[in-house]
C-alpha cells in the first residue's frame, strides 16, 4: 500500500492561529497606546515643574516674573515665535504649552504672556499645556502651587487662575 504522508498546516489551522493572534492585539493595542499617552503627561508634568523652578530663580534675581523666557537648554525645547509657547515634544507634539502671567483685577483680568513687555509687574505665571491630540488631559500649574488635570475644553489660563482648579471632572497631579 502506498501511504501519503502529510506536511504543513491545513487551512483551517493557519486561520485559527490569525484570529488568535488578531484577539491578541486588539487586547494588546489599546493598551499600549494608554501607557504611551501616560508616558507622554508624565513627561510633560516633568518639564512644567523644571519650567517652575526656572521661574522661580528668575524671580530671585529679577523681584517678578516680566520678561521671564523658557529656557530650551534645560528642556531641549524650540520655542514658538511668540517666545513663550512651545510644543511638547518638540518633534512630534501631544500637547502644546502656553505660559502667561494674569493682570488687571476683578472682571477686568485677563492673560498677557511674560515676554509682552506691557507688565510692568508680573507677581504670578500659569502654563497650560493644551493636548494636540485627542484623549488627552489639559494639564495645569500655577505660581499659587495648584497642579491639576482635566478633561474640560473650556479651560483657560485665566479660568484656571482665578478658580483655583481645572473645573469639572479635575484631579490633582
Amino acid at each position: 500500500m502506498n501511504t501519503l504522508r502529510k506536511n504543513g498546516f491545513s487551512l483551517i489551522e493557519l486561520m485559527v492561529a490569525v484570529v488568535i493572534i488578531a484577539i491578541l492585539a486588539a487586547i494588546a493595542v489599546p493598551s499600549y497606546q494608554q501607557q504611551a499617552r501616560l508616558n507622554q503627561e508624565q513627561k510633560l508634568k516633568s518639564v512644567l515643574l523644571m519650567q517652575a523652578n526656572e521661574l522661580d530663580r528668575w524671580r530671585a534675581r529679577q523681584l517678578n516674573y516680566a520678561g521671564f523666557i523658557p529656557s530650551n537648554t534645560t528642556s531641549n525645547l524650540p520655542l514658538k515665535a511668540d517666545n513663550i509657547s512651545f510644543d511638547y515634544p518638540s518633534n512630534n507634539a501631544w500637547y502644546t504649552v502656553q505660559l502667561v502671567t494674569i493682570t488687571g483685577s476683578g472682571s477686568g483680568q485677563t492673560a498677557v504672556s511674560l515676554s509682552n513687555p506691557r507688565p510692568q509687574v508680573a507677581t504670578n505665571w500659569v502654563m497650560l499645556a493644551t493636548p494636540v491630540r485627542t484623549g488627552m488631559p489639559i494639564i495645569g500649574i500655577t505660581s499659587r502651587g495648584v497642579r491639576c488635570q482635566s478633561k474640560d475644553t473650556a479651560l483657560t489660563a485665566l479660568k484656571l487662575f482665578t478658580d483655583g482648579n481645572c473645573g469639572t471632572g479635575s484631579a490633582s497631579w
